[in-house]
């Protein structure tokens, strides 16, 4: 699967990574993005890291019957990088989810 938009690389690592990955964070803290970050831990970009595996688990991921689920029960996924994305989060540093599930409108 190719990942262009940083919106779909926060939902994947979302779905594929431990929440508050501690390594992944910092590595987006740097300025790397998550599209880099997700090339990275399917190389050797994360030496500690078994990159055969997340490989596989990165084949097996569908962004489409994920963004079709959420569609689906009437929620949407925001990420980062997307209107909406609540700014209190951001009192989290580098700790803030790279996704949320939300329902509703976005207008407070």
């Amino acid at each position: 699967m190719k990942i262009d938009s940083l919106s779909d690389a926060f939902i994947a690592l979302a779905h594929l990574c431990e929440p508050g990955d501690e390594l992944i964070n910092k590595k987006l803290a740097s300025g790397i993005s998550p599209i880099q970050v997700l090339d990275m831990l399917g190389s050797k970009g994360f030496p500690q890291r078994d990159h055969v595996a997340f490989t596989h688990r990165f084949e097996r991921f569908d962004l489409g019957a994920e963004l079709d689920f959420a569609h689906q029960i009437g929620a949407r996924i925001l990420t980062r990088d997307q209107q909406g994305w609540p700014t209190q989060l951001q009192a989290l540093g580098i700790q803030q989810p790279w996704a949320l599930w939300a329902m509703g409108s976005i207008d407070f």
